[in-house]
């Protein structure tokens, strides 16, 4: 499993990235949820970032559903942005405000 908050991606907007990976056997047990909710939360009162956001693929509803469920907005689809497994990708970009925390 890989989860990360970086925010290198915005230091000098306090906004940072998060984001996971999980093998199959590991998915549907709340471990991305229970992850993403600490690290956010660290996100926010420790690194002192405003904004946290996250790239998904647009097909992934799962992960979607999760940040939506952690507060999340969809903000945006950017259209064959990256490229992977030998095919250009769309994806979906979430945000979430400090404020607008929901725990």
């Amino acid at each position: 499993m890989v989860i990360w908050v970086s925010r290198e991606i915005g230091k000098h907007n306090n906004q940072g990235e998060v984001g996971y990976s999980l093998k199959t056997k590991y998915r549907g047990k709340g471990i991305a949820s229970e992850a993403d909710k600490a690290i956010i939360n660290f996100g926010f009162s420790k690194m002192k970032i405003n904004r946290i956001m996250a790239n998904t693929n647009p097909l992934k509803t799962v992960s979607q559903d999760l940040l939506i469920k952690l507060g999340f907005i969809r903000e945006a689809q950017f259209r064959q942005n990256y490229y992977f497994d030998g095919k250009h990708l769309d994806s979906d970009i979430y945000g979430l405000i400090k404020v607008d925390l929901k725990y």
